[in-house]
């Protein structure tokens, strides 16, 4: 039986690229979508409240400024946001969802959900949220809604307005643009007025980014929001609607100091958030206890005595709301058993959990749902006060319950995936291994890898990564996203580095070989070298592509190719899509460098035999 033969390099640069380019594109998908197969959001029903809960509100004027970190916002110079502190309570500890992209937390505070049910997590999602946010349920029960924006976003992600006035803004740095935006809304409300009022402010974001938070610019921009907070907060005032009106004054997430977020470093999440006015607790409060994005429009609409949509998962803040015990009890309950719909539907959508481990926790849901019942019926025996502390234990024990499952599916994935990549390997090793050995196939690696070469291919690899880290540094890159929202603005450091970074990993290597062998070697022209040369570059290029691939397994081992119900490390996420994509030219540099080198060989034998 003749042996096939078969370039081993050829074929291993060949199935990485196929490899990495599969993987990485299909992430790559995922700034747009989040292909969650488990996202429970269309499997919900809704649950109706166990009685009537009472309104401490029916009115809302949501004040938005885009990008306020929580100590700038302390920092600066605000006497009108000062007076909302003095009339209400202030969140010290609010933060994003993960990651702080604004649209991702545009989704999680307008759904009251968290980013797994929204399947929002990146600013390149441009459609209208499906499922219900806060504007949906107020619409639905007779509020009339409103809303004054420079942007789509949040018209997007509320949704469902009677007014809808977007402000059309040419420039993103135009010096105090939001002025536009709050004409606009004073003149909205003053001749047709919403009981729930959105406004959008954008410029500090956009000076975050472009001046970072430390900046003067930034506080002094935070600062121009305070006037216009004030002129809006005296016309609610003029008209004769201040006092019957609850205040959200809030951000979506922080910025470092030097401009950007994205990520989770405490400066990024770290947003600002108000509730001040009608139907606040206590006034001149500082909230210490820890809050997320998707945990308003729950609270809000609590305040409104409107029902929590089943999609809804953030935690209401009954500790700041002035509501009834008997209140806050019905609010219990609801939240208690639209989480314990979230961890039954998602229990039984996972298909892949040990049989015993998805029998505890369906044990689990029929002991949660006993306790349900139990509560209900010290609410119908009028016992609020104990409804309402069983009900806050049993939703604690709920949510816990649900965050063991997806820790438990986790690990699962990660066993499966780090032994399904065992097993591949071991298979195409044993494989190629068996083949060689009953004399099927005939590996040839073209004398790419001996004692001579490895020195050369070494230094040039060290030398290529090198160059990359050299020009991440001059252009103060780094992978974690932190002043960058888009995957296009970090490309020109990254193309550079390619760039330069393969022609030393081709050329580097020449020229060491050159110079260490040069003495021992009669070559005497170039085309004498060629061949070697190819040899030491195509080796050079072998030794970058490990800690490549192993970054690659890292990732897929850690995440899988898709995010699936949590969001990987952005700092991961941007360099497995970025590197993982771009290192693929390197390859088919290899490709073509063992390609020209069969065929110089082939040529050779030709030349032999003829003169033979």
């Amino acid at each position: 039986m003749k042996k096939q033969k078969l370039n081993i390099l050829f074929l291993y640069f060949l199935l990485i690229t196929v490899f990495q380019l599969s993987f990485c594109f299909r992430t790559l998908q995922t700034q747009k979508f989040l292909d969650n197969k488990f996202n429970i959001k269309d499997d919900v029903l809704h649950i109706d409240l166990i009685d009537t809960p009472e309104k401490i509100s029916e009115q809302i004027l949501m004040i938005f400024a885009d990008g306020v970190r929580y100590d700038k916002l302390i920092e600066a110079q605000t006497p009108n946001i000062d007076k909302l502190r003095a009339n209400g309570t202030t969140f010290t500890e609010y933060h994003s969802v993960l990651p702080s992209f604004s649209r991702v937390n545009y989704a999680a505070f307008s759904s009251g959900a968290s980013t797994n049910i929204t399947s929002v997590f990146s600013n390149a999602f441009n459609d209208n949220l499906s499922i219900p946010s806060l504007y949906t349920v107020a619409k639905s029960n007779g509020f009339t809604t409103g809303i004054v924006s420079d942007g789509k976003s949040w018209i997007r992600m509320l949704r469902d307005f009677d007014i809808v006035v977007k402000v059309d803004q040419n420039d993103e740095l135009v010096p105090n643009k939001d002025v536009f935006v709050k004409d606009a809304a004073i003149s909205i409300i003053e001749n047709n007025f919403s009981q729930l009022q959105f406004i959008d402010f954008s410029s500090v974001d956009d000076v975050g980014h472009y001046f970072g938070a430390a900046s003067s610019e930034y506080l002094e921009t935070i600062e121009q929001i305070d006037s216009y907070v004030g002129d809006i907060i005296n016309t609610y005032a003029n008209i004769g609607q201040l006092e019957n009106t609850t205040i959200v004054f809030f951000s979506d997430h922080g910025h470092d100091d030097i401009g950007g977020h994205g990520g989770d470093f405490y400066n990024q999440t770290h947003a600002s958030l108000i509730i001040a006015n009608k139907g606040i607790k206590e006034h001149g409060i500082f909230y210490e206890k820890r809050v997320t994005m998707n945990s308003v429009t729950p609270t809000l609409l609590a305040m409104l005595g409107l029902p929590i949509s089943p999609t809804m998962n953030g935690v209401i803040q009954y500790e700041v709301i002035n509501s009834t015990t008997k209140s806050k009890a019905i609010y219990a309950i609801l939240m208690t058993e639209n989480i314990k719909q979230q961890l039954e539907i998602s229990v039984e959508k996972i298909k892949l959990l040990p049989k015993k481990t998805k029998n505890n926790f369906e044990l689990e849901i029929s002991r949660i749902l006993d306790n349900i019942t139990q509560t209900k019926s010290e609410y119908q025996m009028m016992n609020y006060e104990t409804a309402f502390e069983v009900a806050i234990k049993l939703e604690k024990i709920t949510r816990k319950t649900l965050s063991d499952l997806f820790f438990q599916f986790g690990s699962f994935l990660l066993l499966i995936r780090i032994l399904s990549i065992i097993v591949t390997l071991v298979v195409l090793i044993l494989a190629f291994y068996l083949l060689h050995r009953f004399s099927v196939i005939e590996i040839n690696h073209q004398e790419v890898f001996n004692k001579k070469m490895i020195v050369s291919e070494i230094i040039g690899a060290i030398s290529s990564i090198s160059t990359a880290i050299i020009i991440f540094v001059i252009t103060d890159f780094n992978y974690n996203p932190n002043r960058f929202n888009y995957l296009s603005q970090p490309l020109i450091p990254n193309i550079l580095a390619i760039i330069l970074g393969s022609l030393v990993a081709v050329f580097v290597p020449w020229f060491t070989y050159y110079l260490l062998e040069k003495k021992t070697n009669n070559y005497s022209s170039f085309k004498e070298w060629r061949p070697i040369f190819l040899r030491v570059s195509i080796g050079s290029i072998f030794v970058i592509s490990l800690p490549i691939l192993g970054f690659v397994f890292y990732y897929i081992i850690k995440n899988g190719p898709w995010p699936i119900w949590f969001i990987p490390n952005q700092s991961d996420y941007f360099a497995y899509m970025i590197v993982g994509i771009l290192t693929c030219v390197l390859y088919l540099i290899a490709i073509t460098l063992t390609f020209g080198l069969w065929i110089s060989q082939k040529t050779r034998k030709g030349k032999n035999l003829q003169i033979n």
